[in-house]
């Protein structure tokens, strides 16, 4: 007889085998002891959960001889061909490898037909989404009118993927990953039932290795079986699953602890050579220290742990936690495994700075300005960087400063202003994409951008916004100092924002010069001088959509306005 898997092996053959689904059990029992046969089953879940196995189980429900029944014989023919595999009317579809129009096709051919041997055809569709759209499409129509011999089981593992207008056809199902209890129970029982043992600790790491899979559980435990013979210790766990054992966790934490660079970097050596699976260990070492915080916190006991959590408190416990599951995340995107382990240690070794990350990133955008634009005629090199001129003092008259402006600020003083209106508003674009982009703050951004600069009356900036506009309005009264700082880090100067209705500032603006006049050549009115159309508080809509299209910004030239690309 060939070699069966144990996954295959102990499959549930009735309904009342099924571990951990006791909620969709009990309902589809229900269901068929009352008659009412649902025409689509929608099962989703994680794999190893036990749908197309339940599919099956319904399948011998429907066709058994006695049925339909709740409880199928599991002796008759139907049941055992069902069971076998060979059952004609027993339709199993892997949507992966036939997700195409034709395949969907073919089933809707067939569904035209009553079974041939049995009482219902029963067409199991797994991995249901991978179904192409134009297959999911043409399916539809057979779901929602199927013939009354035909019952489909939609089994996916993303539910989110099957169309709305698919599951609203279907009774959906959700199994559950199974609970470390069950697992472990189901472990135990197929161990006895070959003939081998497994020791306590054995058990308890492989049931944490099968994440809540019954599947992934019993081909560990064939792994194990082939490896270690009759007898499973916590030792052969760890060597045929390139798992760490507890004395590296205890390690781990020591270093932490220590806070000794030198011996986090000899340790992720240590574990590398060992042959630990990098991603394996700080998904270890994360659920480890999640542990130790369940026992500093009174919520787990274990005596063995208590003296590694006494040497943290429940707030480092919880950085280090956090630090290695973004390390985790990170592992996605690079295949240096000792670069990775040793980053993950060495992070999560390291207390998070009082102002958190972003204001880190923060002080350090504050030390560099934007290049500022050569003038006409000269080369134009690549955009760089430099360090800005010290800010000067806080003026000494404090009537200078309005009472509305933000105090974390120091700003300049009329006097010592290095730029004009024109200036303010030749860069505006340019401030509003630091703003957004070097800033990261594109909330303000974006309210800026609604605004109209009215006036630049001694160091104070007057922002308008028009009636249809007073809500951003209110929001840029709140985000002035963002503003403020976005206009100092482009153009050096740090301005007072004062926000107004645009019809009460309105009147108050300069009138820039344009730059250059020429007059008509023939008698019929011409259209505005360009340079007046690019300049003032009225800048043209269409010079602002070009200017954000392609990421330039406007300076000055001797003979006409270039656009910098930045």
């Amino acid at each position: 007889m060939p070699y069966v898997s144990l996954y295959r092996k102990y499959r549930s053959l009735t309904f009342d085998d099924v571990i951990g689904q006791e909620h969709i059990i009990r309902t589809i029992r229900n269901s068929i002891a009352a008659g009412r046969i649902g025409q689509g089953y929608l099962f989703c879940g994680s794999r190893g959960t036990g749908k197309t196995t339940v599919a099956r189980l319904i399948a011998k429900a429907l066709n058994c001889e006695k049925g339909p029944t709740a409880d199928p014989c599991g002796v008759c023919e139907n049941c055992k061909a069902i069971a076998a595999g060979t059952a004609v009317d027993v339709v199993e579809m892997d949507a992966a490898s036939n997700r195409g129009v034709s395949d969907v096709d073919m089933l809707r051919d067939g569904v035209k037909y009553p079974p041939m041997r049995m009482r219902y055809k029963v067409y199991i569709i797994d991995e249901a989404h991978q179904l192409s759209s134009a297959a999911k499409d043409a399916f539809l129509k057979t779901l929602e009118e199927p013939p009354a011999h035909a019952v489909f089981v939609l089994a996916t593992t993303e539910a989110n993927k099957i169309p709305v207008t698919i599951r609203s056809r279907c009774q959906r199902f959700d199994f559950r990953r199974g609970s470390d209890e069950n697992i472990s129970g189901r472990i135990k029982y197929v161990t006895e039932s070959e003939g081998r043992e497994i020791s306590d600790e054995a058990l308890a790491r492989l049931t944490r290795a099968a994440n809540g899979s019954y599947r992934d559980a019993l081909s560990l435990l064939e792994q194990l079986i082939s490896y270690a013979g009759d007898k499973i210790e916590a030792e052969d766990v760890y060597t045929v699953l390139g798992l760490a054992d507890e004395e590296s966790f205890t390690e781990l934490a020591s270093v932490l602890a220590e806070k000794d660079e030198a011996k986090a970097l000899a340790f992720a050596d240590k574990i590398v050579r060992t042959g630990v699976d990098v991603k394996e260990f700080i998904a270890s070492a994360a659920e480890y220290f999640r542990d130790l915080l369940a026992v500093k916190v009174g919520a787990e006991r274990n005596d063995d742990r208590k003296a590694v959590a006494d040497a943290f408190d429940a707030k480092r416990l919880t950085e280090i936690i956090s630090s290695l599951a973004k390390s985790l995340g990170d592992l996605r995107y690079t295949d240096l495994a000792r670069l990775s382990l040793e980053l993950a240690v060495l992070n999560a070794m390291k207390e998070p700075e009082s102002g958190g990350a972003k204001e880190v990133v923060r002080e350090v955008v504050r030390e560099v300005r934007v290049e500022t634009a050569p003038a006409s005629g000269e080369a134009r090199p690549a955009p760089a960087r430099r360090t800005p001129p010290p800010r000067p003092p806080r003026p000494a008259a404090a009537e200078e400063i309005p009472a509305s402006a933000p105090k974390n600020l120091t700003y300049t003083a009329p006097g010592d202003m290095k730029c004009d209106f024109r200036q303010v508003s030749n860069a505006w674009l340019r401030i509003l994409k630091h703003i957004q982009k070097v800033m990261h703050q594109a909330k303000v951004s974006a309210i800026a951008k609604e605004a109209r600069l009215l006036s630049l009356e001694g160091n104070t900036l007057t922002l308008g916004f028009d009636a249809e506009h007073y809500f951003h309005m209110d929001q840029a009264e709140r985000y002035k100092d963002i503003i403020s700082e976005g206009i100092a880090e482009v153009l050096g100067d740090t301005l007072v924002i004062k926000v107004v209705p645009a019809e009460d500032g309105r009147d108050a603006s300069p009138k820039p010069a344009p730059k250059r006049m020429t007059k008509p050549k023939e008698a019929e009115p011409a259209a505005p001088p360009v340079e007046e159309k690019l300049t003032g508080p009225k800048e043209s809509e269409l010079k602002n959509e070009v200017l954000m299209t392609f990421d330039a910004t406007q300076v000055e030239g001797d003979d006409d306005d270039l656009w910098e690309d930045n």
